[in-house]
């Protein structure tokens, strides 16, 4: 059984919705709401260089997909990379940006794992209700960490507690007409509020 059959597999056509830059971080708190992960679809790549401004843990997709293409890492090692990178945005109330930019690296089968990178990171309420977030940390990561402001993870990690303001988000280069077509088997578009960036 693969990752995503943890999560519906009802297919479902996704409304994009047109926003301005300026607009990004009312998106993103609306996304939040519903408890959908915001899905940025930005040819001009704006949008990912306004996250490096913000309170933001990024992670290059682009980049693990080439390193497995090219033997230079295995899964297992990018896994762990990404294990790394989820605790620290909940660690320190950072936001999580997959940055896709062309490709559509497989976060539904290929780059998931229960203990490392879970495919409910792609439904945010369920996993930090659930206390699946606590299956990703190492006994290190659980060590009391003053600089942290949530302080090694309390045992009620959740929205409306310290360290709430962590949230994933996902940047795409593909377009209003595309992005489906390629990213319809690598992320969890059921999960997904989907913005088409005007940057007009």
């Amino acid at each position: 059984r693969d990752c995503v059959s943890v999560l519906t597999r009802k297919a479902r056509m996704t409304k994009v919705e047109s926003v301005k830059l300026t607009e990004i971080v009312e998106k993103i708190e609306d996304s939040k709401r519903i408890g959908k992960v915001p899905l940025f679809l930005d040819k001009s790549g704006n949008v990912d260089t306004f996250l490096v401004y913000q309170h933001t843990q990024t992670v290059e997709a682009k980049r693990y997909l080439m390193e497995t293409i090219n033997g230079q890492k295995s899964r297992e090692d990018i896994l762990e990379d990404l294990r790394k990178a989820l605790v620290v945005a909940m660690k320190y109330g950072k936001f999580l940006h997959l940055r896709m930019t062309n490709s559509a690296v497989n976060f539904k089968t290929q780059f998931c794992s229960p203990t490392s990178f879970p495919v409910e990171v792609f439904a945010p309420k369920e996993f930090l209700s659930s206390g699946k977030w606590q299956d990703v940390l190492s006994e290190t990561d659980k060590e009391r960490d003053p600089s942290s402001p949530i302080f090694g993870f309390p045992e009620h990690f959740h929205e409306g507690s310290q360290g709430a303001s962590y949230y994933p988000i996902v940047t795409s280069t593909f377009d209003a007409e595309e992005y489906e077509e390629f990213l319809q088997d690598a992320i969890p578009l059921e999960n997904i509020a989907v913005f088409q960036v005007n940057n007009s």
